[in-house]
């Protein structure tokens, strides 16, 4: 779905062929949570946080998923396959920005929202997810300009992955996007000062900057885990592109060389993870295949299905039915079922990788009227391609966890009680897929198993953060300085012994502060500020509040960020 929308709001295209992400987007954002934080001492905090249990790794964490003989496969080459959603703010919402946060967050209690929203995936059997890697609105982008990187917006992908990896979930990530200006095709082509967005797919400074951004992701290492995320096996995929489209004449054999190129590019630095484009799944004029397409316009995209997906390790399809002005739900099982048995002749399994319905009465009785019956229609059809081996996974566009009081058009919430029961009866059925899953006689077991998390004392050391109150509430949540947003702050234990626990400011603006046992870390420290402690943090809490070091340590970026030349400037 294009960047245009926000929330799940996707406004009706104009006419046929034109995307919705051209049209301005008139929701209203969402007004910031008003929510007052109480006053915490710091010791009540670290001791409940030191009795909670650390959650064990799920026993769905397949290691890394490859294709062999046609079929997902982990590791120990059981065949995989999935249900799940498409998640549009996570970014920002893991940051706590305050417009991707729920207007009402009461039903939080004192939980964070992005826990809320993947412990939400796992009861609901949602075990894929897929992402924007990437700013979905201009004032919250990952790269601000060439190189140079917004270090907040990073660190809460950091978290993302590291909170997906501790519920056994994984996570597609698209690398770049088609239709909006910022971090898109047109970002680029204007940071390389091309002619016209068309030149982005052969202009060379134009796939220099987007190369260099691949190798900034690829080698980006984890402040939670010290992974690199292309160590990561919570990464199910790398996706090129959202919906690349080239248009212009010549542009099919452009992006199609681009698309080569790029994958090419990926595997060359990471070995483990699979590759796909992330297209519409039209075709080109001339192969056949003009009846499972919504008109002849989708026949002048430069996409060519067929040809896209060869050097792609799965093959991916979008359905909009709304956007192109397809209007019955027979249509969405055909374009199903059409792209299902072509993926299956090259070899290739199938993600329905975005589908859904706009329903603008946000009723029970219109969801039930106008989304239902094609949500059900696409999930029949998934599952039997599904039992032909054709189709191995679903992804619904757009996931809303927490229902809002003005949710977009195509938002699904898990209070959409009719939509939401077709959604949790098809992961059901999945999961059955996946119980009776058994190893694909073909595959061979991964020679090299998936890295686990490390986080070595040159990591901790180069990321120490230094914390000036102990007291955090509204009145003091600025005096907590971290290496990052989130960060991380070094707490003292009563028998002396330093702790680093990664401190996330969930709301900064509301100032509630979470924190995560997992990311305790024991640091050596005496008495004296020897080790890597000061003064005011060893060898025991002080009485009172925590006076400000005269001279704070730096906060910097660690070395490794240096050597893979992700200092932001």
């Amino acid at each position: 779905m294009g960047s245009a929308l926000r929330l799940g709001w996707a406004p009706v295209a104009a006419a046929a062929g034109t995307s919705s992400r051209d049209l301005v987007e008139t929701s209203v954002m969402r007004r910031a949570r008003a929510v007052a934080a109480a006053a915490l001492m710091l010791a009540v905090v670290l001791c409940a946080l030191l009795a909670l249990p650390v959650r064990a790794l799920s026993a769905n964490r397949h290691g890394f998923i490859r294709v062999t003989d046609g079929k997902f496969v982990n590791e120990d080459c059981e065949e995989f396959r999935f249900s799940g959603a498409n998640l549009w703010a996570l970014t920002e919402a893991s940051a706590g920005v305050h417009w991707a946060l729920p207007n009402d967050a009461s039903f939080l209690g004192d939980r964070d929202y992005l826990r809320f929203i993947l412990d939400r995936a796992v009861a609901s059997r949602l075990t894929v997810l897929r992402m924007f890697a990437h700013g979905t609105e201009d004032v919250f982008r990952l790269q601000w300009s060439p190189g140079n990187y917004n270090e907040r917006a990073f660190t809460a992908l950091d978290r993302i992955l590291h909170e997906c990896r501790q519920r056994g979930l994984k996570i597609i990530l698209s690398l770049a996007d088609n239709w909006k200006f910022y971090e898109g095709k047109a970002q680029y082509t204007a940071w390389a000062n091309a002619n016209s967005v068309d030149d982005f797919w052969s202009d060379e400074k134009a796939r220099e900057l987007y190369r260099n951004h691949v190798r900034a992701m690829l080698h980006r290492r984890n402040k939670f885990n010290g992974l690199q995320y292309r160590q990561d096996d919570t990464i199910f995929a790398w996706e090129l592109m959202n919906e690349p489209r080239a248009p212009a004449p010549g542009g099919a054999e452009k992006l199609q060389r681009w698309l080569d190129d790029m994958a090419a590019y990926v595997r060359q630095l990471d070995g483990q993870h699979m590759v796909t484009y992330g297209g519409e799944g039209f075709y080109r004029a001339g192969t056949g295949r003009d009846e499972p397409l919504p008109a002849t316009w989708a026949l002048n995209t430069g996409q060519d299905f067929l040809q896209n997906i060869r050097n792609m390790d799965f093959a991916a399809i979008h359905v909009w039915p709304d956007n192109w002005k397809m209007l019955w739900p027979g249509f969405v099982r055909r374009y199903i079922a059409w792209h299902a048995d072509d993926a299956a002749a090259l070899g290739k399994p199938l993600v329905v990788e975005e589908y859904g319905k706009m329903e603008w009465t946000n009723t029970d009785e219109g969801r039930r009227a106008v989304r239902d019956p094609y949500i059900a229609a696409a999930y029949e059809q998934i599952e039997e391609s599904m039992a032909m081996g054709k189709v191995h996974g679903s992804l619904f566009w757009e996931w809303e966890p927490a229902q809002h009081d003005a949710p977009g058009p195509y938002s699904i919430a898990t209070t959409h009680r009719s939509t939401w029961s077709i959604i949790a009866a098809h992961a059901d059925r999945v999961d059955g897929f996946m119980r009776g899953s058994r190893r694909v006689a073909t595959c061979t077991p991964a020679a090299t198993r998936a890295a686990e998390p490390h986080v070595s004392d040159e990591w901790i050391a180069q990321n120490e953060a230094y914390l000036l109150s102990k007291r955090l509430d509204d009145s003091t949540r600025d005096s907590v300085r971290t290496s990052a947003d989130p960060g991380q702050a070094l707490l003292a234990t009563l028998d002396g012994t330093c702790l680093l626990l990664d401190l996330y400011l969930g709301n900064k603006d509301a100032g509630i502060p979470t924190a995560d046992p997992l990311a305790f870390r024991a640091v050596p420290g005496s008495a004296g500020g020897q080790g890597r402690c000061w003064t005011f943090c060893c060898p025991a809490v002080p009485e009172g509040d925590i006076a400000t070091p005269e001279h704070p340590p730096e906060l910097a970026y660690g070395q490794l960020d240096r050597d893979d030349g992700l200092d932001p400037a």
